[in-house]
């Protein structure tokens, strides 16, 4: 994304209906429903892994019904979340490297829904920097920019380029055992280590080694993640997440990937 100097001036001044908060800032609001929204399939990744939101909370205002807001990743700089239905999404967001301007990430989310949520935002590769927290009150249906959510840092975070791989989308394995390869890169060139975690289904059963190959052509910091997969013939499905650490981010790299058996 390309944005010029009167487009950065134009951000600045749009009056905010949602705001970063410190987290002492936040006490002003309402207190979020005592849950824990932090699992796999809470997480966002944003910025190319280097920005998390995660832990959005909501609240349906007369019923009091509370829950998690679910994560559907999209690309590398945007994603969104629902509430009740994977179809039905809530809100969007995108965090983009404001380096060359302010030296901060911004983070820009569109609210779709006008139920009362929380959300919190960090900065994924340089986790010892202070996040940030938006809150949207009940009864509005308010979007949000932040250009200066927080700085960047001196690490950068590997990420999974989600246009080439299978991160959010299902695999069918006809006779029980296929492959899948996706793409990895780390600015940095960091040694990274890979593992896969089976969060649904019988890992007992599950037969899964990530390979390393590479490098991707044209790049020194990218590399191809070879999955050899072997599961029981008996239809059923199982959900696994993936992940790909540097050592030095908050969270590793994650991509679900889900596989089916008919």
């Amino acid at each position: 994304m390309k944005i010029s100097a009167l487009a950065l001036w134009a951000v600045l001044v749009v009056p905010l209906s949602s705001v970063g908060l410190s987290a002492q800032e936040e006490t002003r609001f309402a207190a979020p429903p005592p849950l824990e929204c932090t699992g796999y399939k809470n997480v966002l990744f944003l910025a190319q892994g280097n920005v998390v939101l995660s832990n959005l909370r909501w609240r349906i205002p007369g019923t009091g019904e509370i829950g998690c807001g679910q994560a559907l990743p999209n690309r590398e700089d945007t994603g969104h979340f629902w509430f009740f239905g994977r179809e039905n999404i809530e809100l969007t967001c995108k965090a983009i490297n404001g380096l060359v301007l302010n030296q901060k990430f911004w983070i820009f989310c569109g609210g779709l829904t006008n139920v009362e949520w929380w959300v919190e935002a960090r900065n994924n590769a340089n986790p010892e920097l202070p996040g940030k927290s938006y809150y949207n009150p009940p009864g509005q249906m308010a979007s949000f920019a932040d250009v200066n959510a927080f700085g960047h840092g001196a690490n950068n975070s590997p990420y999974f380029v989600l246009a080439r791989t299978e991160c959010g989308r299902e695999q069918v394995l006809p006779a029980g055992a296929g492959t899948f390869l996706i793409q990895v890169r780390d600015p940095d060139g960091d040694p990274l280590v890979a593992q896969v975690k089976v969060l649904e289904g019988n890992g007992a059963a599950v037969e899964i080694d990530p390979l390393w190959q590479g490098p991707i052509e044209g790049s020194e910091q990218g590399k191809y993640l070879w999955f050899d997969v072997k599961v029981p013939k008996t239809p059923g499905s199982y959900v696994l997440a993936l992940e790909v650490a540097d050592g030095r981010s908050l969270l590793p790299a994650q991509c679900i990937v889900t596989l089916r058996v008919p």
